[in-house]
């Protein structure tokens, strides 16, 4: 896939896409034998728009922001621009990512 094809992706509005058309993530099946790069390819494959899906009947757009992590010694740090209201889905997003195999990357997902 192009980079323009993942930028009219990413373009994609909730009111450009029937619930129907979305690939709903918990569908999904990734073989967590493989590596890290041919799970990212297997996902991608199977979603389609990778930056808007759907959990059941509830659309969701994935955004990525600014995240700073500092790591050394005692001082680690992170700083994030992260909402409380993404910050309360850390649950949810936790357990699907870790029964996806992804689960180092909650902090990115969020």
């Amino acid at each position: 896939m192009t980079a323009e094809e993942y930028r009219n992706y990413l373009e994609t509005d909730f009111d450009d896409v029937d619930l129907k058309e979305l690939k709903d993530i918990r569908k999904i099946r990734i073989d967590r034998n493989k590596t890290k790069e041919k799970r990212i390819a297997q996902y991608l494959r199977q979603v389609g728009n990778p930056y808007l899906v759907c959990i059941g009947n509830v659309k969701v757009k994935i955004r990525f922001g600014g995240f700073l992590c500092m790591t050394g010694g005692d001082n680690s740090s992170t700083v994030s621009s992260i909402s409380a209201e993404v910050e309360a889905y850390e649950p949810l997003i936790r357990q699907y990512a870790n029964q996806y195999g992804i689960g180092e990357y909650v902090e990115l997902i969020k």
